[in-house]
């Protein structure tokens, strides 16, 4: 074989084996020439820049690729990025880690997803004073996967707002609400929410962390915990799901600390709710404090799981069946139920275990019943092979 036809060989694998490999091993090398790297994939950093593939910020970086037709990837190298991002169609980010690719920015939104698809990845979005960490226009669907959302805002403005008609995919990521705010962690107006995986932190004055709009059809909260504080005095719902939404919670653990004062309730619901393997707390709070659950006008299914509550349990609900779980409340266990099933289950209440009024009803079995029932209505209600906290037969109205 002649020598040049060897050089050209080599040469052919050499450039075949970097395309091949992937962006961020590509990446690593800030000096990286621009013709190695494929021609949708643009490199963000903070030095070593051509203004061809590699970029200082990521807006330019946008700018460059400008509204592709196929899926394309901005790696973001380590560094903090003041910007104003807005993504078309298409365009995807990914950071060098949540605590090595941090972006921010002094005044507006951070990051504005598009009308199409976006994935964000392996990053931190941190946003001060009144402005959206995230903005998800109608009618797109974003995913955030591996992110970090820092907020640490002084006014009602949610971290992440997803507007009509989206799908907003939260996965294995954080949100962290920084200080005593004055804040909405997320305000979902879209057709579904999936958070799987996450953790959701903070303290809060004025301010709800999920405002769950009539537009949104199917949420899912899977593998998730929330544990938040509120200061304030007034009545708020950690999530306040509409009459449209049909909400799954499933092996998550959701704790709210009301302090003295606050009336921070943890679930309202007014549609369908699955909650399965999972721990619901609400503490603290005033004489006036909220129910852990608030099942409103919609129904519950609440299975291998424990409900614990400053001051009720779970309230209303026009069909509400507990299966093999625990319900322990300050005042009443479970209140208010129209149609109340209990099944192998533990419900506990200061006040009373159950209590209902006329026009409700309920059957409990085989579980045990501390506090007693009240308002019950012989041959409607019924108790049967139950026992009380010193296990004594409970007996049937």
């Amino acid at each position: 074989m002649q020598a040049g036809k060897k050089w050209n060989i080599g040469f052919t694998l050499v450039v075949s084996i970097l395309l091949s490999s992937p962006i961020s091993s590509i990446a690593a090398n800030s000096q990286t020439p621009s013709w190695i790297i494929p021609d949708n994939v643009r490199i963000v950093q903070q030095d070593h820049t051509d203004g061809v593939k590699s970029f200082p910020s990521i807006s330019a970086a946008v700018t460059s690729l400008g509204t592709p037709t196929s899926r394309s990837l901005i790696k973001i190298m380590p560094g903090t990025y003041t910007d104003n991002v807005t993504l078309p169609n298409n365009i995807d980010l990914v950071g060098s880690g949540e605590e090595g690719t941090i972006i921010t920015s002094t005044s507006g939104t951070v990051l504005t997803t598009s009308t199409g698809s976006n994935t964000v990845e392996k990053l931190t979005i941190t946003s001060t004073g009144n402005y959206e960490a995230v903005d998800i226009p109608a009618n797109g669907t974003a995913t955030l996967r591996n992110t970090v959302i820092n907020v640490s805002t002084t006014g009602y403005n949610p971290a992440i707002y997803a507007h009509a008609g989206t799908a907003l995919n939260f996965i294995n990521s954080k949100l962290v609400q920084n200080g005593n705010i004055e804040s909405l962690g997320m305000e979902l107006q879209g057709n579904s929410f999936i958070m799987e995986n996450c953790t959701v932190t903070g303290t809060l004055s004025v301010g709800s962390p999920f405002v769950i709009d009539s537009g949104v059809t199917d949420m899912k909260i899977i593998n998730s915990s929330f544990d938040l504080k509120y200061t304030g005095t007034g009545s708020v719902t950690a999530f306040g799901a509409s009459s449209t939404t049909k909400l799954l919670v499933s092996n998550s653990r959701i704790v709210i600390d009301n302090g003295t004062g606050g009336r921070f309730s943890g679930l309202t619901i007014k549609s369908e709710c699955e909650i399965r393997d999972s721990y619901i707390e609400v503490k603290g709070g005033n004489a006036l404090a909220q129910s852990a659950i608030d099942v409103n006008s919609g129904n519950l299914n609440l299975i291998n799981s424990t409900v614990v509550s400053g001051y009720d349990g779970i309230r209303n609900g026009s069909k509400v069946t507990v299966a093999n779980s625990n319900v322990s409340a300050t005042a009443n266990g479970i209140a208010g139920s129209q149609d109340l099933t209990v099944t192998n289950s533990v419900v506990s209440g200061g006040t009373a275990g159950i209590t209902k009024t006329t026009g409700e009803s309920f059957k409990i079995g085989n579980s045990q019943l501390i506090g007693g029932y009240t308002g019950a209505e012989t041959g409607i209600d019924k108790v049967f092979n139950c026992y009380d906290a010193v296990f004594a037969s409970v007996p049937s109205p």
